[in-house]
């Protein structure tokens, strides 16, 4: 009989969860992520074994067929951890961060033997731990959320008399740079994260925006209203198209500020890389991290493209002047970058 499988997670509360994530995405669109991993093992996990859901607290936001949920104990992770593997040995316990992790790996950690089995991730911590016994002190003294994870639990379960056993090796998302490792997965899933994007013409309400800018500080496109808005989305920070449009928009600042135009830009990179672009080129106004490409979505710009015979998803580049009314008076569609600030400024 297999072990039970045990996935824990927190309730998808913006600023709760995935909060390192969040400083370069948001806390609503880490949320949105969290969530969306969560889902995506929960529709896994239940082939493989029985399987349990253990919150933090009490949320109505993850239904599952097959899955029963229980909520964690009180104390710290390895409080909680031992609380809810030693009634239910063997047992199998992994979070919801490594959403990619392939079968055989899962499949694997259920068929161990060893006490304790520990299946490494690549910043010192462990995406599973298998049981097929448990001890008081198998968690004591372990520095979470460190490089030394892995090995002060190791260390630990053999101090309590357990074996120990490592596990197939795998990453899990902490940080924005890490998105990039599950690109695929990603694009694969974006309707479920933002299911309805929308066709906009001039007179169209412009949709509102939800990220962070450059320095991770929440951007809500609705505060601005009653100024004119420049947005304009551009497919990668530092390239020669983008830097050669931000430039143009840099060089002309002051005739926007007198026509009281605020100059937005926005791409689907993640807030550090918007910093260092900024910063490198000294651009006075803020840009956004749409790192999934959500307001590219709503705004419609976020289409198929095609380079050297391949075929993949990206950003049209396109400029939108928004009234101070909240709706849009303007869209350039396929800008060229060269005299595109010129041209933004004579249709002001």
């Amino acid at each position: 009989m297999p072990p039970v499988i045990l996935l824990f997670a927190k309730a998808p509360v913006p600023g709760r969860v995935k909060t390192r994530l969040a400083v370069g995405i948001g806390p609503i669109q880490a949320a949105d992520l969290h969530k969306l991993f969560v889902d995506t093992m929960l529709a896994r996990l239940p082939k493989f074994a029985e399987c349990e859901l253990h919150l933090d607290i009490h949320t109505d936001d993850f239904t599952a067929p097959n899955v029963s949920i229980a909520l964690q104990s009180s104390g710290d992770l390895g409080h909680r951890m031992l609380h809810a593997l030693t009634p239910r040995l063997p047992a199998l316990l992994l979070g919801s961060d490594s959403p990619t992790v392939p079968d055989a790996h899962i499949q694997t950690m259920l068929s161990t033997t060893a006490d304790v089995t520990l299946a490494p991730t690549e910043d010192g911590g462990y995406w599973a731990i298998a049981a097929h016994r448990t001890h008081p002190e198998m968690f004591s003294g372990v520095r979470w959320s460190t490089a030394d994870t892995l090995t002060d639990t190791e260390a630990a379960c053999r101090a309590a008399g357990l074996s120990t056993a490592r596990g197939p090796a795998w990453f899990d998302i902490d940080e924005p740079e890490d998105l990039s490792k599950i690109a695929e997965f990603l694009e694969h899933n974006r309707f479920l994260i933002h299911p309805n994007p929308m066709s906009l013409t001039v007179g169209s309400n412009a949709p509102d925006l939800d990220l962070t800018d450059e320095t991770g500080q929440p951007f809500k496109l609705s505060a601005l209203q009653g100024k004119t808005v420049v947005l304009y989305f551009y497919p990668k920070a530092d390239t020669p198209g983008c830097t050669l449009e931000s430039c143009e928009f840099r060089d002309n600042t002051a005739d926007f500020v007198a026509k009281n135009a605020v100059i937005i830009g926005i791409s689907p990179d993640v807030a550090n890389d918007q910093l260092k672009f900024k910063s490198k080129f000294d651009l006075p106004f803020s840009l956004l991290a749409d790192f999934d490409h959500a307001g590219a979505e709503a705004y419609g710009v976020w289409n198929e493209k095609i380079r050297d015979g391949k075929t993949f998803m990206g950003i049209s580049r396109t400029t939108f002047i928004i009234g101070p009314d909240g709706k849009i008076a303007k869209i350039f569609e396929k800008v060229q970058p060269v005299g595109h600030a010129a041209e933004v400024l004579a249709a002001l």
